[in-house]
Formats: C-alpha cells, structure tokens, sequence
C-alpha cells in the first residue's frame, strides 16, 4: 500500500510540474515575455509549497486515483454548455467593465492558430487531471466534500495569478479562476465525470479566446 502511495504522490509532482512549465513557456511566448521572470519562479516556489502542504495533510489517507468517469449523456453536456458559455460571458464582459471602470465592448477575434486550439486542449486536459481528478478527489476523501470544494478553488485561484501583469489583470485573474475553480469542482464533486469537467473547462477557454473586450 504504501509504494502504491508513493506512486501516486510522484505522479501528482510530475503531473503539475508539467503543467506549471507548459503553462509558463506557452503564456511568456505569447506575450513576447522572458521565460520563468523573477516573479514566476516565486509563483512557481509558492505552488509547490501548497502542493507539499497539501500531500502532508492528507497523507493520513491513502491518495489514489480513482477510476475516471467518462459517461456521456446529451441533456447534462447541453447543460453544462450553455452554463459555461453563460459563465466565460459573465466573467470577460461583465467582469473587465467592472474591474476597469469603464464600458467595453464584445469583440469576435477572426482567426484562432491551430497552436492556440492545441494550448486549449491539453491546458484543460492536464489542468483538470490534476486539480480535480487528483487533488479534489483525494481532498474529498480526507475532509469531506464542502471544505474541499473550498480549498481547492482558493488553491485554483492562487495558482493562477502569476498571469497577472497588472492590478486589473490581478483582479480579473483572480475572480475568475475563483468563479472557474468553484464552478468546474461542483461539477465533479456532483458527477465524478472528468470528462464532463474537462468540456466545461475547454468550453470556457474557448469563448474566453474567440471573444475579447476592446
């Protein structure tokens, strides 16, 4: 049991240290930004220190993967559609008026690269492996299902706000990973279906790219 424990652990390091670098290099070439700035490695030293946080709280209790969910039914994929449309609107429109002070409009970018549709997918893909598959799962099992719904979308949002560049960013980052990390673990703690988790996610990220605010 307890190399099975080990494996696991390793797998969740490896899983997110794939993720954060992935995440990093594809938003700094973006933004014609140096790869891994000050302010990244801290982000990234912080990350990690929650993540050891995190696996020593729960190490009384056998982290596990559980066999994923890929059930498919139209009505709650149609739902979870239009709910994440509805979401992504709410957030980018709404929120950057908000947060800016000031009235922006909806613009409908004309063309997304295939190397952006490629970012979205396994961005979704391994985000929701590790935070929900994983960490959430195994958060459930150690402290129930409300205060893990809790921590894991602090977690989300705190993981998330390296992308901020400014205090506006910060604020619009920090809302929406919140909204985003609350929203997308209701789902699997309601479903256990990463399947479902992960169209919620790309789904988002999608409207989030084709739509921007001007």
């Amino acid at each position: 049991m307890s190399d099975r424990k080990n494996i696991s652990i390793w797998f969740l390091l490896l899983l997110f240290l794939i993720h954060t670098i992935f995440d990093e290099v594809v938003h700094s070439l973006r933004n014609s930004l140096d790869i891994f700035p000050l302010e990244s490695l801290i982000s990234l030293a912080i990350n990690y220190l929650l993540l050891f946080l995190v696996i020593f709280f729960i190490k009384k209790r056998t982290l596990r993967l559980s066999k994923p969910s890929l059930d498919f039914s139209i009505g709650t994929y149609s739902l979870v559609l239009v709910c994440s449309i509805a979401i992504s609107f709410i957030i980018n429109f709404l929120g950057h008026n908000l947060i800016s002070g000031r009235v922006l409009h909806l613009k409908l970018r004309p063309l997304i690269s295939s190397d952006e549709i490629f970012h979205l997918i396994l961005g979704a893909a391994l985000e929701e492996l590790y935070y929900r598959y994983y960490l959430l799962e195994n958060m459930v099992i150690r402290w129930g299902k409300n205060y893990s719904l809790f921590l894991s979308t602090l977690y989300f949002m705190g993981t998330h706000l390296y992308w901020a560049q400014n205090s506006q960013e910060f604020a619009l980052v920090a809302m929406s990973t919140c909204i985003g990390g609350l929203y997308l673990g209701l789902i699997y703690i309601k479903t256990r279906n990463i399947g479902l988790c992960f169209f919620a996610h790309l789904t988002y990220n999608l409207i989030s790219t084709v739509f921007t605010t001007g």
